[in-house]
């Protein structure tokens, strides 16, 4: 089997840290039908806060990976472009459905917030502008406007995998 290039690898990570945050998460829940206590409470919420890292930072990557390798200055942008001049538009939807909540959870409210709620059939819940919580009572929620769990996580990593393979960019390349 040959070495994973570079977008690879990001999906690889991505999949397997949420895998490994599932299970850290799965205990931290059995801990809380018990214990209530803040130590608790806070392993809850940190769980949660390593998904948004590891979305944000798998995208962030990605970012990175496409302006160094394919000298594109608005790597997500021309990825787009790439996708729909191939025909690709469901390919490029699903990514750009992700990316915008990419930049809901690093910037909040916005343009980005704002499109992802026009958009329909939205595969993970947004936070309308006039709710606080998810869920009332969740006490391991943390603050954001995108509800990230570990198959959020996962959707990501398999947008990024589905546009990268769909242009067929050489393992080379990448």
């Amino acid at each position: 089997m040959p070495a994973l290039n570079s977008w690879q690898l990001i999906v690889a990570a991505m999949q397997d840290t949420a895998s490994s945050f599932r299970r850290e998460s799965d205990d931290v829940m059995y801990l809380l039908k018990d214990d209530g206590s803040s130590a608790v409470v806070d392993a809850a919420r940190m769980t949660q806060m390593r998904l948004v890292m590891i979305a944000v930072g798998g995208f962030s990557m990605l970012e990175g990976t496409l302006e160094q390798t394919r000298e594109w200055t608005a790597p997500f942008r021309e990825l787009d472009q790439q996708l729909r001049a191939r025909g690709l538009n469901s390919v490029a939807d699903d990514f750009m459905t992700y990316r915008l909540a990419i930049n809901v959870l690093k910037h909040g409210y916005g343009d980005s917030y704002e499109q992802l709620l026009r958009r329909d059939n939205v595969p993970f819940r947004v936070k309308p502008c006039d709710e606080n919580f998810f869920e009332e009572g969740d006490i391991g929620e943390i603050p954001g406007l995108v509800l990230v769990d570990d198959d959020f996580v996962h959707s990501c990593a398999r947008v990024i995998e589905e546009a990268l393979t769909a242009l067929r960019i050489p393992r080379l390349e990448i």
